[in-house]
C-alpha cells in the first residue's frame, strides 16, 4: 500500500523529474542539485548529501527561494478529528491531548524522518525558505471509486548485484476521477519539526561519529522493550541474543513471561544482569495478571503441562453442535470498494468445523469471496446457513466478534434491507452464552511451557501438537516428517508467477486476496490463491478442533 499511496501522491503534485537515485548517491545528489538551479521544479526522490548524512524526499517543490518537502506515509490521519481538537482549543492530533509540547509516540518515527530532511537540506541551502509537510491518507474519507486497487499496477525489479528490490508503480486510472476522490491530506509540520529538531540534531551527530573514524557500536541498555525485538530469530548470527550476551542464560528467557513488560520482577532481574525466566519468585507476581504468571512460572520450571480441573465441565456444558469458526480479513490502505474507508477492515473468507454430537467428527464448510463488491453481507449470510441459531459458536480471541460488527455497522451505511440478516447477527453479537471465546479459555485454564508466554491458536496448538501423539494421529493429512514441530509446516507450496508460495499466517492471507482479486494475470494463477488461501484457513479451525480434543483429553 506504502508505495500506491506515494503514486497518488505523485498524481496529485505532478513533478518535472524522477530523480534516478539507483544511479548512485552522489550521481543522484549531483542531478538533484542540478534540478534546484532552476527557479521552479518539481522533484521526485531528490538526493542531498551533507556532513555524512544522506537524505531522499519522496517530493520536492520549488518556488524560487521556498522548498517545499513532502513526507509520504500510509498512516492515517483524521482530518475531522484534528479540525475538532483544534476548534476547541486544543492541540493537533501529533500531540498529547494534555501535554502540547510533546509529540505522540506513535507520530514521533514519521516526524523525526521529516526533520531530519529538513536539516540536511538546510545545511545544504541555509538561504532556502524550508517548509516540511506531511501527506497521508485521510481516514475520515471514504472512495467513490469501485476496485480502486485494481487500477495500479506494481513492478518490482530486483538489483542483481546488491540484491535491493525497487518497485515501480503505474496508475493506469482516471487521474481527474482520481483528483476528486482524492482521499490523502497534506499537513504542514514546522512547528513539529521546530520542536524535535535539537533531538535530531544530536542524535544525528552521535551517530555519525559512531561510524568515524572507525565503525563502534552505540551502546543500548537491554530492557523489557527487547521483547518486540525483530531481530529474536533462530540463527547463530541472532541480533538479540548477541544485545544480551552475559546475561546468563537465555532459555526460558524472562522476557516470554506472559505480559512481561508490565512486570516487576522482570524489571529486577534485567538489572541485575539476569534474563532467565527461572528467577522469578511467586512473590514477583500481582494483579490482574498474577495467575496466568504463577502458572507459566510453576509449570515452566518442572516443564509440565497444566489443565484445570475446572476445564472439563465448561466443556461438557457447550452445546451441541459445535461451530469452530475463524475469519480472514483486510483492511487496505488503498480501499477495495466504494464506500470503504482506508483500512477499514473488512471479512473476506470463512472457515468452520462442525462437530453435530460427541460421537460424530468434525465437518468442514467454507466460504471465500472472488468478486469485486464488498462481500460483508454475503459472508454472514453464508456462514448463517452453515451456524443457524442453534449449538455453540467457538472463535479464537475477539476479531471474529469485531467483523460481525463491522458488517453490522455497513448494513446501515449502506442501506442494505435485510431485516433478518441484522437480527440474526445481533443476537450472535450479543449472545455471550452461545459465543465463547477459546483464547478466553486458554487463558484461565491452560499452559504448556512450549507456548512460553503467548495464546494464539498457532502456539497452542504447536503445543498440543508436538505433545500429543493422539492428536497427530487422529489429523493424519497434516502428519508428515517435515512437519513435527507444527501442523502448518504441511501445507504445500504452491507455484504462483514461477514462485512456490505459501500462506502462514493473516497478513500474508491478505495480501494473498488482493492478489486473487487484483493482481492475478490467468485463471491458473487465481486459482492457486484460492487454494492456498482455502488450506490456510481450513487450518485454523482445525487446530481449534485439535485443541478442544486435546483438552478432553485426546
Amino acid at each position: 500500500g506504502g508505495f500506491i499511496i506515494e503514486e497518488i501522491a505523485r498524481q496529485l503534485h505532478p513533478g518535472d523529474i524522477d530523480i534516478d537515485y539507483l544511479s548512485g548517491h552522489a550521481t543522484a545528489a549531483g542531478q538533484t542539485a542540478d534540478e534546484l538551479r532552476k527557479e521552479s521544479v518539481t522533484l521526485y526522490e531528490a538526493t542531498f548529501i551533507s556532513n555524512g548524512k544522506l537524505v531522499r524526499t519522496d517530493i520536492l517543490n520549488k518556488q524560487g527561494n521556498r522548498i517545499e518537502l513532502i513526507e509520504v506515509k500510509a498512516k492515517p490521519f483524521d482530518t475531522i478529528e484534528n479540525k475538532a481538537r483544534l476548534a476547541d482549543g486544543k492541540p493537533n492530533l501529533f500531540r498529547y491531548k494534555k501535554n502540547a509540547g510533546k509529540i505522540l509516540t506513535g507520530w514521533r518515527k514519521y516526524l523525526e524522518d521529516i526533520t531530519f530532511q529538513v536539516l540536511t537540506v538546510q545545511e545544504l541551502y541555509p538561504e532556502a525558505d524550508i517548509v516540511p509537510y506531511l501527506i497521508m491518507i485521510d481516514k475520515s474519507k471514504a472512495t467513490t471509486v469501485d476496485g480502486l486497487y485494481q487500477y495500479f499496477s506494481v513492478t518490482e525489479t530486483v538489483d542483481d548485484r546488491t540484491g535491493r528490490s525497487s518497485f515501480d508503480v503505474a496508475f493506469k486510472g482516471d487521474v481527474d476521477r482520481l483528483r476528486q476522490d482524492n482521499m490523502l491530506v497534506s499537513v504542514q509540520v514546522s512547528e513539529e519539526v521546530e520542536m524535535l529538531s535539537p533531538e535530531v540534531a544530536e542524535t544525528s551527530k552521535r551517530y555519525i561519529g559512531s561510524l568515524n573514524p572507525q565503525p563502534s557500536k552505540i551502546h543500548v541498555a537491554v530492557s523489557t522493550a527487547c521483547a518486540k525485538c525483530e531481530y529474536r530469530v533462530e540463527n547463530p548470527r541472532s541480533g538479540f541474543d548477541e544485545c544480551w550476551a552475559g546475561h546468563g542464560t537465555l532459555t526460558p528467557h524472562v522476557l516470554d513471561l506472559y505480559n512481561a513488560t508490565k512486570n516487576k520482577g522482570v524489571q529486577r532481574i534485567i538489572e541485575s544482569g539476569g534474563s532467565n525466566l527461572l528467577d522469578l519468585t511467586q512473590s514477583d507476581f500481582s494483579g490482574g495478571y498474577a495467575r496466568r504468571q504463577s502458572i507459566q512460572l510453576k509449570h515452566t520450571r518442572a516443564n509440565s503441562e497444566w489443565i484445570s480441573p475446572a476445564l472439563p465441565e465448561i466443556m461438557q456444558s457447550a452445546e451441541y453442535p459445535l461451530h469452530f469458526i475463524d475469519f480472514e480479513t483486510a483492511g487496505p490502505a488503498i480501499p477495495y470498494f466504494a464506500g470503504m474507508r482506508s483500512y477499514q477492515a473488512f471479512p473476506f473468507q470463512w472457515s468452520c468445523h462442525t462437530i453435530a454430537s460427541p460421537d460424530d467428527d468434525p465437518v468442514h464448510s467454507e466460504w471465500l469471496d472472488s468478486d469485486d463488491r464488498y462481500p460483508g453481507f454475503e459472508f454472514s449470510r453464508s456462514l448463517r446457513e452453515q451456524i443457524g441459531t442453534t449449538g455453540t459458536v467457538l472463535r479464537w480471541g475477539t476479531h471474529e466478534k469485531t467483523m460481525l460488527r463491522l458488517v453490522l455497522g455497513q448494513m446501515k451505511a449502506r442501506k442494505y434491507d435485510d431485516p433478518h440478516l441484522e437480527a440474526w447477527l445481533q443476537n450472535l453479537i450479543d449472545d455471550a452464552s452461545r459465543m465463547v471465546d477459546m483464547n478466553k479459555l486458554c487463558l484461565s485454564h491452560y499452559f504448556h511451557p512450549i507456548m512460553k508466554g503467548k495464546t494464539s491458536i498457532k502456539n497452542v496448538c504447536d503445543a498440543v501438537w508436538q505433545s500429543s501423539e493422539a492428536i497427530r494421529s487422529r489429523f493424519p493429512e497434516y502428519d508428515t516428517e517435515e512437519n513435527v514441530q507444527s501442523p502448518y509446516a504441511s501445507l504445500p507450496s504452491l507455484t504462483v508467477d514461477g514462485e512456490a508460495l505459501t500462506i502462514a499466517e493473516g497478513t500474508g492471507a491478505m495480501i494473498a486476496y488482493g492478489k486473487m482479486l487484483y493482481g492475478s494475470r490467468s485463471d491458473d494463477e487465481r486459482a492457486a490463491w484460492r487454494k492456498l488461501l482455502l488450506q490456510y484457513c481450513k487450518l485454523d479451525t482445525a487446530a481449534m478442533v485439535m485443541i478442544w480434543y486435546h483438552w478432553g483429553g485426546g
